[in-house]
């Protein structure tokens, strides 16, 4: 329809129903954007960093709360056309293993084990079972919680909504603060889908296809931090390194190395891993009984 024009004070004039339906469909408009708290309502305009996301965590949600991603709402299997027609994300309460790969406490929904780097940031409250808007890449204000870490990365904590926690290495970026302490109001940068790169020193052994504990060692500084204890994997079947309890080097050192861990991935893959010296081993050594020789047998 073309655009309505204004009537002047005593100019004649005929409402049309085409005019009265844009003027209630503007309403309606207004109305709902002023309950989402600005976040806006039907098609996107912030292109694809902004999402529709269905909470599905069972529990009411505030503006700026945390949703680990869990698939689409609607399955292509189940409604093609509706899922072609335009994505919503189900949003469930974040699930992560922790560094150290403990088991979580938290159940997740059939087999998601970690939502690192698969998140979204709620931009308006949301009821259980509603659907809204979220923030899934690019900048944003969220909640971080600085209590066990002053990295300058954000990544879910296990079941909890209510804040991302700062980590020395993240999907997340925080913009500002820098630096904090306790749960504060920050800044971030989202980016999902991006792998993450781990710098490590070995603290037991590796064995070729096996998993071993390792410490974490600053990428700036390359000092390993003896707090942070994490899993390593060796997933292809040809690395082998030493270990500082079990195995370790002229200085006492565990073997350095790199792994990688991928979005919605608990695990820490080695993909590189410098261990000049070998291990020690032990030989034992078999005494065999003297042979008793008889006379004239």
């Amino acid at each position: 329809m073309t655009s309505p024009k204004k009537v002047q004070a005593g100019q004649e004039w005929q409402p049309s129903a085409s005019a009265h339906n844009a003027l209630v469909d503007a309403y309606q408009y207004v109305e709902q954007l002023r309950r989402s708290g600005g976040a806006g309502v039907g098609r996107s305009t912030w292109g694809t960093n902004v999402v529709q996301v269905g909470n599905d965590s069972g529990v009411d949600r505030d503006r700026f709360d945390v949703l680990g991603i869990h698939g689409p709402v609607i399955d292509p299997a189940d409604n093609l056309p509706a899922f072609k027609n335009g994505v919503v994300l189900r949003g469930v309460l974040p699930r992560w293993p922790g560094e150290a790969g403990t088991t979580s406490t938290t159940p997740a929904p059939e087999a998601i084990v970690s939502h690192e780097g698969c998140f979204v940031v709620l931009l308006q409250p949301l009821a259980a079972g509603a659907i809204g808007w979220a923030m899934i890449s690019g900048v944003t204000v969220a909640k971080v919680d600085y209590t066990d870490s002053t990295g300058r990365c954000a990544e879910v904590k296990d079941g909890d909504a209510g804040s991302l926690r700062a980590c020395p290495s993240g999907s997340a970026f925080i913009l500002w603060p820098a630096t904090g302490s306790g749960i504060e109001w920050a800044v971030i940068l989202l980016a999902p889908g991006r792998i993450r790169h781990f710098l490590f020193e070995l603290k037991t052994s590796l064995d070729e296809g096996g998993t071993a504990e390792a410490y974490l060692r600053d990428p700036d500084t390359l000092e390993t931090d003896e707090d942070v204890v994490f899993t390593v994997t060796d997933d292809i079947g040809d690395r082998y390194g030493g270990g500082r309890d079990d195995c370790p080097g002229p200085s006492g050192e565990g073997a350095y190395g790199k792994a990688i861990q991928l979005p919605g991935d608990s695990h820490k893959y080695v993909y590189d891993l410098h261990c000049p010296w070998t291990c020690p081993t032990t030989t034992t050594t078999t005494t065999e009984a003297p042979t008793t020789t008889t006379a004239g047998a």
